[in-house]
């Protein structure tokens, strides 16, 4: 995957063997469902490969989960670590929904 292809989308970075990342995924991706036509969530497994790994790197992820925005290729400072709660989710979310008309 090439980061700076990147336009406006979400970027979750979780481990497969992550207990958190286990219980976070399947609610960040009932919140992403909300605002697929118009902002791309793309799940990244930190611990898949070499790959993976330097991307989660890249976008300066620390713990898994990590979930932050990408703005024309580059990680915004607007991010979150850990396993939180659906309200932050959502927080992230919006913080650009008013740049495409979600219903």
């Amino acid at each position: 995957m090439n980061l700076s292809a990147l336009q406006l989308a979400i970027v979750v970075v979780h481990a497969k063997g992550c207990g958190h990342c286990r219980e976070y995924l399947p609610r960040v991706r009932k919140i992403a469902e909300k605002y697929a036509a118009c902002i791309p969530t793309v799940l990244i497994d930190a611990a898949e490969g070499d790959l993976q790994a330097q991307l989660a790197t890249a976008l300066g992820a620390r713990v898994t989960p990590t979930t932050t925005l990408i703005r024309n290729g580059s990680p915004t400072p607007l991010a979150i670590e850990g396993n939180v709660k659906d309200a932050e989710i959502e927080k992230l979310y919006k913080a650009v929904a008013g740049e495409c008309a979600v219903g």
